[in-house]
């Protein structure tokens, strides 16, 4: 399995969600090639921290925006964040406890991370663009 990469394919349209994917696309980037380097421990716990807070910022940062906008789908979308987020702390506790962060895990976690963009995420940002079209 391939790890997946940011592409233009996985734009929202929105500046400040692409941004956010971004940065998460690259924190994984750099965790994959860690967690198949074998980098040590510390180094791998400071991009699990980078990733909990960036993915938590976005997420808080998405949601605002939905409470502020009445997005009809704001539950199932949080819910996905949820899922998401506890991933990502089971993830960050592993490395804390010791455990070695398989790269394949990672990858399987970043996959998800697209399927959240192509549908959850493309639904927002239509949802945004036809309430807020001053966004783009």
């Amino acid at each position: 399995m391939t790890s997946p990469a940011w592409s233009d394919a996985l734009a929202t349209g929105i500046p400040d969600i692409d941004r956010y994917h971004r940065h998460l696309f690259e924190v994984f980037e750099e965790l994959r090639f860690a967690a198949q380097g074998g980098t040590q421990r510390a180094m791998t716990g400071n991009l699990m921290d980078r990733l909990l807070s960036g993915t938590m910022e976005h997420f808080s940062q998405e949601e605002a925006e939905m409470v502020a906008t009445g997005y009809p789908h704001l539950d199932h979308h949080h819910a996905a964040h949820e899922s998401f987020s506890d991933e990502v702390v089971a993830l960050l506790q592993a490395s804390v406890s010791g455990a070695t962060i398989a790269a394949p895990v990672v990858i399987a976690l970043a996959h998800r991370l697209v399927d959240h963009v192509m549908t959850h995420d493309q639904q927002l940002a239509a949802y945004l663009q036809a309430v807020k079209p001053t966004t783009v």
